[in-house]
């Protein structure tokens, strides 16, 4: 029996947490704050048994929870294929469980904010997120989805301002017993453009890690275009970006230059130069010469004509 299926009809209560929120506070610029891709991929690789909890702010980059829950997802499958781990390891790392609280509700509206939903994943992992639109990159892990709604819960005082105060209560699910949740059919959470490519994440040192479905037809498409034409550009929003090397590697590309390769994903790097001073390699990342795009900035390609048109 596979150990992801020993916890599918009783998840436990997580004793490894991430709470990913706008009300953290903290600077805007993401070269300045925790790199949450790197802390996740080295909580799951090297301290798989290891209660923890992990806060990070979010407020300008509020769709970063995509690629972040989606890498979650992946590493916590990844624990049972894990080859360094005994089997007792990788049973005490599925039991510790994985929380995740992921909150931006900005009140654009006459409501309170979108309502919180409690979604319970394959491998005991559990989300509190608000809305549905942060489970669409894992909606395929999703096993059962209850919303809380606004007033009346049993959990916040109606008209509670500071919901997500509240709402880490019930990554614990002996709590639902206490509080008003409705069930939520799966089909209801939306799924991920298949045509859409576009900025997943930027790291601390200004690299753009991007997501789209079809990551080879991507690469295939800019290997033509470099190919059959001058080379291609890139639009980040409404930042046009020309001159960029299309590599296998970044080990294969030249000091200094800005280079676009597969690594899972699609990355946007700018390879340093041994010059560079700590201040250098900052400002002179893929995210400062790319306009410093958001998360959720979309991407477009065009070729640049052998006349440079």
């Amino acid at each position: 029996m596979a150990l992801s299926s020993l916890f599918r009809s009783k998840p436990q209560e997580p004793k490894r947490s991430y709470y990913f929120s706008d009300t953290y506070g903290g600077p805007l610029d993401p070269t300045e704050r925790p790199d949450a891709d790197a802390l996740i991929c080295t909580d799951f690789r090297s301290r798989p048994t290891s209660p923890l909890h992990r806060e990070f702010d979010t407020f300008g980059q509020e769709r970063v929870t995509r690629h972040l829950l989606r890498l979650i997802v992946e590493h916590s499958d990844r624990i049972d294929r894990c080859a360094y781990l005994s089997r007792s390891e990788k049973k005490a790392s599925r039991s510790l469980g994985t929380g995740v609280l992921i909150n931006a509700a900005p009140r654009t509206d006459h409501s309170n904010g979108a309502e919180f939903h409690v979604a319970q994943l394959r491998n005991n992992l559990r989300v509190v997120c608000t809305g549905l639109e942060p489970l669409a990159s894992v909606r395929d892990s999703v096993e059962s989805v209850k919303r809380i709604p606004n007033e009346s819960n049993g959990l916040w005082p109606d008209g509670e301002q500071f919901r997500s105060s509240y709402a880490p209560a019930l990554l614990n699910p002996q709590r639902e017993k206490d509080v008003v949740l409705h069930p939520v059919d799966l089909n209801a959470i939306p799924t991920v453009d298949p045509e859409a490519w576009e900025v997943a994440y930027i790291d601390r040192f200004g690299n753009i890690i991007t997501s789209t479905r079809d990551v080879t037809r991507k690469l295939f498409d800019l290997q033509v275009m470099q190919t059959h034409q001058s080379g291609f550009r890139l639009h980040f929003g409404k930042t046009a970006v020309d001159g960029l090397v299309l590599g296998q590697t970044l080990g294969s590309a030249d000091p200094g230059s800005l280079v676009v390769y597969g690594n899972g994903n699609i990355d946007f790097v700018r390879k340093w130069d041994a010059r560079d001073t700590a201040q250098d390699k900052i400002a002179r990342s893929a995210y400062h010469q790319f306009g410093r795009p958001v998360v959720g900035t979309r991407i477009t390609t065009e070729p640049i004509s052998r006349s440079g048109s």
